[in-house]
C-alpha cells in the first residue's frame, strides 16, 4: 500500500507556502473556572504543528470543544484556554480567530487557532456546502482544497480501477460514480462536480453526446470534462475538444498521468471560479438543453449531410423527442432551423467575394473552385431542396 505521509510532503517541499488545515482533537477537560486540567491532547498535536511551521506552511489549527449549539457562541465554548496553552508549548503567540469560515489571513511559518469548529453550521453533519466553502479560501488548490473537490467518474470501471483505487486510498477527492452518459448528465446537474472524467464509449449515451448536453446547460457548462478513450485518433481528439472537453487521455493510461491531468484542470477551474462572479443557475429544462445542444451541433456542421436520426443519435436521444424539443424552444422544425442557419452563414460568407471558396466548402459544394455565381446558385439550390433530405 502506498501511503502519503505529511512528513513526506514537508520533506519534499510540497507544504512550503501552502495552507495546511489541521483538524485536531483539542477537546481537553477544564474546571469550572475554564482552566485546563489535563493537556495530553494538546501536547500530542504539537509535533505535527511544528513540522508544518518548519516546512514554511501557513498553519491553521481547529478543534471541537464541548457540545456547543451550531451558530450560537457562548464564552464557555471558546478555544481561548487552548490557544493560551498551545502558545506556551510552541513558544510563540498563537492568535485565536473567530468567524473564520469565509477565510483567514495567515503567513508562511505562522500558526493560527480557529475558533471551535462545532459552532459552524453544518459541521456536525459533515455538510458538503461547509466543506466546499472552507476548501476555497484560496484560488490555488492547496492540500486542503484538493481534499474537498468532487470528481465525477463516468466509466465502465473494467479498465479504470487503478486510478480510482489509488486516489480513493489517499482520500484526495470525493467521487460521484456514473455508469453511462445519461446518468452522468443527470448527476452533474444535481451534484455539480468540480470535474468530470468521461469515457467516450459508453452504453445508452456515449461520452460525446453527454458532453454536448452538459455544455448546452448553463448550470453544467463550466464543469471541465476530460475524455477517456481507447481510440487514439486525431479526429476523435479534435472532436472531443471542439465540443467542450478540456483534455483527452488515451487508453491504456498510467494512473499518475490521469492524476496529474485532473489536478491541473482542478487548479485551472478554481482560478476561473475566483475570477468570474457566480451566476445563479437557470431552471433546468431537459428539453431546452437538448434543443440548445442540437442548435450548436447544427451550427458547427452546416456542410455535413445532416439527418434527423443522426442528430438525435449524436445527442443520445431519439427523433421524436428532438423534434418536440425543437418546436417548443426554437419555434420551428430541426430542418427549418438548419435551412435558416445555412442562409445566415451563407450571407456572412458571400458578403465578401473572397469568401466564395469557404462558402462552397462549408456548404458542401463538390467543386472547391466554384465561382461566385456557382457558389450562390448551389446555396440557393441546397435551400430549395432541403425538405427532401428529411
Amino acid at each position: 500500500m502506498n501511503v502519503i505521509r505529511f512528513s513526506d510532503l514537508c520533506a519534499n517541499g510540497s507544504a512550503k507556502d501552502k495552507r495546511v488545515f489541521i483538524r485536531a482533537d483539542l477537546n481537553v477537560p477544564q474546571d469550572k473556572q475554564g482552566n485546563i486540567t489535563e493537556d495530553t491532547r494538546i501536547r500530542a498535536s504539537v509535533p505535527a504543528i511544528k513540522a508544518a511551521v518548519a516546512a514554511g506552511a501557513k498553519v491553521m489549527v481547529t478543534s471541537h470543544l464541548g457540545r456547543p449549539t451550531e451558530g450560537e457562541f457562548k464564552p464557555e465554548d471558546s478555544l481561548a484556554p487552548v490557544a493560551r496553552r498551545l502558545s506556551e508549548l510552541l513558544g510563540r503567540d498563537v492568535p485565536l480567530l473567530a468567524n473564520w469560515v469565509d477565510g483567514v489571513q495567515v503567513a508562511p511559518g505562522q500558526v493560527v487557532l480557529l475558533e471551535n469548529c462545532r459552532l459552524n453550521v453544518g459541521e456536525k453533519k459533515n455538510k458538503e456546502e461547509l466543506a466546499r466553502k472552507i476548501a476555497r479560501w484560496d484560488p490555488e488548490l492547496s492540500i486542503t482544497a484538493l481534499r474537498f473537490s468532487n470528481v465525477m467518474v463516468e466509466s465502465d470501471y473494467a479498465d479504470f480501477p487503478s486510478f480510482t483505487a489509488e486516489t480513493r486510498k489517499w482520500n484526495l477527492w470525493g467521487y460521484i460514480d456514473a455508469r453511462d452518459g445519461a446518468q452522468a448528465v443527470r448527476l452533474a446537474h444535481e451534484r455539480r462536480p468540480d470535474l468530470i472524467l468521461m469515457d467516450v464509449e459508453m452504453p445508452q449515451m456515449d461520452g460525446f453526446a453527454a458532453c454536448r448536453l452538459l455544455k448546452a446547460n448553463p448550470a453544467t457548462r463550466p464543469i471541465p470534462v476530460i475524455f477517456l478513450s481507447a481510440l487514439d485518433e486525431p479526429d476523435e481528439r479534435v472532436a472531443g475538444l471542439a465540443m467542450g472537453g478540456v483534455d483527452f487521455v488515451a487508453k491504456p493510461y498510467h494512473p499518475a498521468e490521469v492524476f496529474a491531468r485532473v489536478r491541473i484542470h482542478l487548479e485551472l477551474a478554481g482560478l476561473r471560479r475566483s475570477a468570474v462572479p457566480t451566476v445563479p443557475a437557470t431552471p433546468h429544462d431537459p428539453e431546452e438543453v437538448v434543443a440548445a445542444a442540437a442548435m450548436r451541433l447544427i451550427d458547427d456542421n452546416l456542410g455535413a449531410p445532416l439527418t434527423l436520426a443522426g442528430i438525435a443519435r449524436a445527442l443520445g436521444t431519439y427523433e421524436k423527442r428532438l423534434s418536440q424539443a425543437f418546436r417548443r424552444h426554437a419555434g420551428m422544425t430541426v430542418f427549418g432551423y438548419l435551412g435558416e442557419a445555412r442562409i445566415r452563414r451563407g450571407r456572412q460568407l458571400l458578403a465578401d467575394a473572397n469568401f466564395v471558396y469557404r462558402a462552397a466548402i462549408e456548404l458542401g459544394h463538390p467543386d472547391s473552385n466554384a465561382t461566385l455565381p456557382q457558389g450562390l446558385g448551389f446555396w440557393l439550390q441546397r435551400r430549395k431542396f432541403e425538405p427532401a433530405t428529411r
